[in-house]
């Protein structure tokens, strides 16, 4: 996972240890912080209980030159992906996944409905079958507007866990199963 509380504000151009999930570039936004009041001000803001920082991003159109898109290549193939988003309000959102053989797919972040600024999201993704390199975010927006980004969570296929039953459900199978062995003995007896 990456909180973004290891850079220096207003970086950009970052590489990102993800530890045994492997190394990650990542290009477009930069780090911004409690220190950057208006950030906060606007509805962007970390979602790191231990830190302050998160990685902002500009959508298009924008005089100044944004492009509301960054990018993260990875240098292993990667299973998993996710993150947590602050002040989205229901704008347009891709994420373009490149697979380890140079296709493509996307995915939609869906908004039911718009969000009010500061909001808060957990976006995550996790296919064994198209593992990817490289994930790009694509925010479209009809008007100059910012995301907050933070924590993103990555994982290899080795990592992925395969859901487990709960303790619960396996008490209630096996009472099922006792159940029907108490039935299958009641039919044999009688017959």
């Amino acid at each position: 996972m990456e909180s973004f509380e290891n850079f220096a504000p207003a970086s950009a151009g970052l590489t990102i240890d993800f530890g045994e999930a492997g190394m990650a570039t990542l290009t477009g936004g930069y780090v911004s912080g409690s220190w950057d009041a208006g950030a906060i001000a606007s509805g962007r803001f970390s979602t790191t209980p231990s830190g302050d920082q998160f990685l902002e991003v500009q959508t298009s159109p924008d005089p100044e030159g944004g492009t509301g898109t960054f990018s993260l290549e990875f240098e292993t193939e990667q299973s998993a992906f996710g993150f947590f988003g602050t002040d989205f309000e229901g704008s347009q959102t891709d994420l373009i996944f490149e697979t380890v053989i140079g296709e493509t797919f996307t995915l939609n972040i869906p908004f039911s409905n718009p969000s009010p600024t500061g909001s808060a999201l957990f976006w995550g993704f996790i296919d064994t079958e198209r593992q990817f390199t490289k994930v790009t975010f694509n925010g479209v927006n009809l008007f100059r507007d910012w995301f907050g980004f933070d924590d993103f969570t990555i994982g290899t296929e080795d990592q992925v866990v395969s859901p487990v039953p709960e303790p619960a459900t396996m008490a209630l199978l096996g009472i099922g199963l006792i159940g029907l062995a108490a039935v299958r003995r009641k039919r044999t007896s009688r017959l």
